[in-house]
């Protein structure tokens, strides 16, 4: 379940051309998150995303989700 995002998703890439921060989009929505006081399982259960491909995303771990579609409409809806 191998997910390859597009060269504008590779968080690799990215994290150097946003102004010099370490900000992963994993990090990102997991301080968002945070911010909002919210628990994984209620985000996971209020999008009807699994709560481990939640996990995924936050943990920048994209290879462990079902597909590179799948992941775009994941981080999207996350978002």
């Amino acid at each position: 379940m191998n997910a390859k995002l597009p060269a504008s998703m590779d968080t690799e890439e990215n994290s150097e051309n946003n102004s010099g921060t370490d900000a992963s989009i994993g990090s990102l929505l997991r301080a968002s998150r945070n911010r909002r006081n919210e628990e994984l399982s209620e985000v996971s259960s209020s999008l009807r995303i699994r709560q481990v491909y939640l996990e995924a995303i936050e943990n920048n771990q994209f290879e462990e989700l079902p597909g590179a579609i799948y992941a775009i409409g994941f981080i999207r809806t996350y978002a």
